[in-house]
């Protein structure tokens, strides 16, 4: 009996082991990488408090389709305005395009901004004083003669100042066309129609409605600068993508958006709503808008963080600020704003030759790791009591790299990546080792599905008895017992 109950307790030390490994084992877990799907920027810049910054990412199409256009309220006259506008479109020549219109009291067109060849050249503005129609019109008309470019971006800045002489400024030719003195128009209250209304049968060319893109409008009053000080401003816009807002009257970018119209971003703040819908496509440049002036606090703001979510895909948004050496990061988990205080955070309300960027993250670095879906399975046959095996699996698809690390009492690890439904196909690699081992299987296999729900990755964890001086000295204890 007692030989008996010797042995039974010498094979229960062999089963403790094996028990105590299974009731501690864990699932093995495949992670996705945190990544940057989308980053977007601004670099060199001075940045003060009651700043807003905002991204640019989409632009506006235009088809040419009768009565498409993005109506703008304003209620001034164009005695004391400057606007500019960014526009690119495939035509080269005849027709001309009608870019905006904007209707005066008496019925006529009181500004007209076109694009194509009317009668020659690459941009042609008119400009119709107050007459009421069928007068004749008192037309002022702008055209640089240049060849109309096709398929590239222009930047067009135009003025009608207190002289009422209207001026013309295209960035890529560096050259200003003016007109001789007019009269001043009367104030009106009709809206601007970018891309043209098309349903005003006493207009002519109403027809010949946009077809091309546009980045962005503004407008502004230029009562207290001159056009070569304004031409300065124009300049800044479009290089250092900064605006000072203290004299914007309106400003539009396709970017935003709040599901319903386009928002005027100036002081005005006014709704801009598009009839037919004017479709939005992502921009192949984007950028980040730093507009100054909005706020008289010691802030400084962010809006429309959940267009860059939307965009990217991404989760979470990476605010960096770099100023004078320091750099600071912000993790912005849920929302479309943000703020933070420049005197608080930097010391100052004022940061010089200053950077931001906007990163768009699929997770977070470090915390929050996201478990990618996919079956994960794990089989322990046998125990042993010595070896350790340390096993780095590494799995690449276009968008994503997954890792896991498993440090487990193992001498045998299986691991295979099969792919469905097409033509079953796995790879393995089977690893055999006393020692600690680190490793990376790469998957290289060609799939014809990008479904995750078609990918199986299944590790597998074989672990083998090791003939370990204790397991040999307890099994010869049993031989001897049952002799």
């Amino acid at each position: 009996m007692k030989r008996a109950l010797l042995i039974i307790i010498l094979l229960l030390l062999l089963l403790i082991p094996l028990i105590t490994f299974l009731i501690n084992s864990k699932p093995l877990h495949i992670y996705a990488q945190p990544q940057v799907l989308l980053d977007v920027r601004i670099e060199n810049v001075e940045i003060p408090s009651g700043s807003l910054v905002v991204p640019h990412l989409y632009t506006w199409l235009f088809t040419g389709k009768e009565e498409q256009h993005i109506r703008v309220h304003w209620t001034k006259s164009y005695n004391t305005t400057a606007y500019a506008i960014a526009l690119r479109s495939p035509w080269a020549s005849y027709p001309y395009f009608m870019v905006f219109r904007r209707i005066g009291p008496y019925g006529v067109s009181q500004c007209d901004f076109y694009y194509g060849s009317r009668p020659a050249g690459v941009m042609l503005v008119v400009r119709v004083a107050n007459k009421p129609a069928p007068g004749p019109a008192d037309a002022y008309y702008l055209d640089p003669g240049y060849p109309p470019p096709k398929d590239t971006w222009i930047h067009a800045y135009v003025d009608y100042n207190a002289t009422y002489h209207a001026n013309l400024y295209l960035y890529e030719y560096k050259t200003l066309n003016s007109t001789s003195g007019g009269t001043p128009l009367i104030p009106a209250s009709d809206p601007l129609y970018l891309g043209a209304r098309g349903d005003q049968p006493t207009l002519e060319d109403v027809r010949n409605v946009y077809d091309g893109y546009m980045r962005w409008f503004i407008l502004w009053d230029n009562t207290k600068k001159s056009t070569s000080e304004m031409i300065e401003v124009f300049r800044s816009l479009v290089e250092g993508k900064t605006v000072d807002m203290g004299n914007v009257e309106v400003f539009v970018d396709p970017t935003f958006f709040n599901s319903t119209h386009y928002l005027d971003l100036s002081k005005n703040r006014s709704p801009v709503y598009h009839n037919p819908d004017v479709k939005r496509e992502l921009d192949a440049h984007r950028w980040l808008w730093l507009l100054k002036g909005l706020y008289t606090d010691t802030k400084l703001y962010f809006r429309f963080l959940n267009q860059i979510r939307e965009v990217s895909g991404g989760k979470y948004i990476r605010i960096v600020i770099t100023s004078a050496g320091t750099s600071k990061e912000y993790w912005v988990d849920t929302g479309d704003e943000f703020s933070i205080d420049l005197v608080k955070e930097f010391g100052s309300s004022k940061l010089s030759s200053a950077s931001i960027t906007i990163e768009a993250w699929s997770d977070k670095p470090g915390a929050g790791i996201m478990t990618v879906t996919r079956t994960v399975t794990e089989t322990v046959t046998h125990v042993s009591l010595t070896s350790v095996i340390q096993y780095e699996f590494m799995y690449i698809t276009d968008t994503k790299t997954v890792r896991t690390t498993v440090t487990r009492n193992i001498t045998q690890v299986v691991v295979s990546v099969q792919y469905l439904p097409a033509t079953t196909i796995t790879e393995q690699r089977t690893l055999y080792s006393t020692q600690t081992v680190k490793e990376t299987l790469v998957s290289t296999i060609t799939q014809t599905s990008t479904s995750e729900a078609t990918k199986t990755v299944t590790t597998t964890a074989y672990e083998v008895p090791g003939w370990t001086m204790p397991s040999i000295i307890v099994l010869i204890l049993i031989v001897i017992l049952l002799g």
